[in-house]
């Protein structure tokens, strides 16, 4: 008698492991932002405006101790957001982005804490659940209609093609 996912084939009398259903592969968080990016300078073009105003803060990722604390001397902050906007909209002097993965990214309480100093100081600041997600978000920032540029129709799966020659990316 076969019990849990366990079975005997027919063929052979052998036991075969239950299939799981296979997962789609959730993009990392470097995809994410590297989509949006892309997708921002378009609109940026489009819509005539600089696209280096929005910009990453490179303080993620691991390093040695003695690179932490040179970096920390620099001023380096722990909980400061992905990317900034640097363009004012209405009451807002400009807007930090904390980029997420689609799934299983959390907020730490760092950043939780530093995305309230930052709204305090008149800045938007928001958590952005993938790169479509920041789209909108930044869409309705700066005020702009979605019919302009589709954002799918843009980007379906910017991810899939990247990452191959990363190391050919260096400034």
């Amino acid at each position: 008698m076969s019990h849990g996912k366990t079975r005997l084939t027919a063929v052979s009398g052998q036991k075969k492991a239950g299939r799981k259903k296979p997962e789609i592969p959730v993009p990392p968080e470097h995809f994410e932002q590297c989509a949006l990016v892309a997708w921002w300078n378009t609109q940026a073009r489009a819509f005539g405006l600089d696209e280096e105003l929005l910009f990453a803060i490179p303080n993620g990722g691991y390093r040695s101790k003695a690179g932490a604390a040179r970096l920390r001397r620099e001023g380096v902050r722990a909980g400061v957001p992905d990317l900034f906007l640097a363009v004012p909209r209405k009451e807002k002097r400009g807007l930090f982005i904390e980029m997420k993965k689609l799934k299983g990214g959390r907020i730490s309480a760092r950043q939780k804490i530093m995305l309230e100093k930052l709204r305090r100081q008149g800045f938007g600041a928001v958590v952005a659940c993938g790169w479509d997600e920041a789209a909108g978000i930044i869409r309705a920032y700066m005020g702009w209609s979605s019919g302009r540029i589709p954002v799918r129709a843009q980007f379906p799966a910017p991810w899939e093609s990247w990452g191959e020659n990363e190391d050919e990316d260096k400034f």
